[in-house]
């Protein structure tokens, strides 16, 4: 990291100890106090608390010579609990959010996951979250214990709501498997007619796409929770439904892009 940077991020995650309640320097937590997080705070599991309000805008500031993260939205950690507690960012998110402080120091480069030990009170970190853009984050987080959460903030923006109706939830659902078949349609034909049926592998997915794309127009923000994998927002599914339709339906891909 250069040396700039280095004192920048140590400034910005050090002038958040007194918004925090007080505390040590770098890396130290601060003074445990029952009364925390406060009014306001977002809990993510019963253990873990963020002194910000879930879904609103973060105040944030930007700073000359930032970097490719340039701005900082200062908000503190509070966990309580027998264990370590575990915050990450989301994979998909790993180039445009990081991490820093939380028990990790001002000095320490930023990361996209935390590890910080839970005690029977409640034990404040300064921090808060370099980025880029205008997005929203939905932070994961593991324990105390076996406690699993989630908490959702607003980066230079506000979110809208996070859960996605039913019926949105399965014009997702359908539009990702319309062009998955597209995709092996254009892979493997024979396959996807066994797999699929004739008619299925030479669908043009327009009519998916523009399902998809209202679903995006309504509620970009909203959830769209997978069984066995990370859960995506409706602005995930779609950029990543583009990067896969491009090289086979670039007509689709750029419709879809266009809405991003």
């Amino acid at each position: 990291m250069r040396p700039a940077r280095a004192l920048l991020l140590v400034a910005l995650v050090t002038g958040t100890v007194a918004a925090c309640g007080g505390g040590g320097g770098d890396g130290e937590a601060a003074t445990c106090d029952d009364t925390a997080p406060g009014p306001g705070a977002t809990f993510a599991t019963a253990g873990v608390a963020f002194a910000a309000p879930e879904g609103e805008e973060i105040q944030s500031a930007r700073a000359d010579g930032g970097g490719y993260l340039p701005w900082f939205a200062k908000f503190g950690l509070y966990v309580r609990g027998r264990g370590d507690v575990v915050v990450r960012v989301p994979a998909t998110q790993h180039d445009d959010v990081n991490i820093v402080g939380w028990g990790a120091g001002g000095d320490a480069p930023p990361r996209t996951d935390i590890l910080v030990s839970a005690s029977r009170c409640w034990t404040g970190y300064p921090g808060g979250l370099i980025f880029t853009g205008h997005t929203c984050v939905r932070l994961q987080v593991e324990g105390p214990g076996k406690l699993r959460g989630f908490a959702r903030f607003g980066l230079r923006r506000a979110c809208g709501p996070e859960t996605l109706s039913r019926r949105e939830g399965l014009t997702v659902a359908h539009a990702r498997v319309v062009f998955a078949v597209i995709v092996l349609d254009e892979l493997d034909h024979e396959s996807c007619v066994e797999e699929a049926s004739p008619r299925r592998c030479a669908a043009s997915g327009e009519t998916a796409a523009a399902q998809l794309l209202a679903v995006l127009r309504a509620n970009p923000d909203g959830i769209f929770e997978l069984r066995d994998e990370p859960d995506l927002s409706v602005r995930d599914v779609v950029a990543q439904a583009a990067d896969d339709l491009r090289a086979y339906r670039p007509e689709l891909a750029a419709k879809l892009d266009a809405e991003l």
